[in-house]
């Protein structure tokens, strides 16, 4: 029984320090990043006609998605 608290225990200790890893992890990259790149979202650099050429019915039915 003594053994077995052991190993919960120490898990518990593992997943605790994995989680502030993590956590601080997180913080380090969004802090690189500056306040004006929260606004900026994805732009896309094709012709909007030659977009639009591309997606046909058959290709919008048949894609699946990132």
């Amino acid at each position: 029984m003594k053994r077995r608290t052991l190993v919960v225990v120490a898990s518990a200790a593992v997943a605790a320090g994995l989680a502030a890893a993590l956590a601080t992890g997180l913080a380090a990259n969004a802090a690189q990043r500056s306040p004006g790149d929260a606004g900026t979202g994805v732009r896309s650099t094709q012709n909007p006609d030659d977009v639009a050429r591309y997606w046909t019915e058959e290709r919008k039915e048949r894609a699946t998605g990132g």
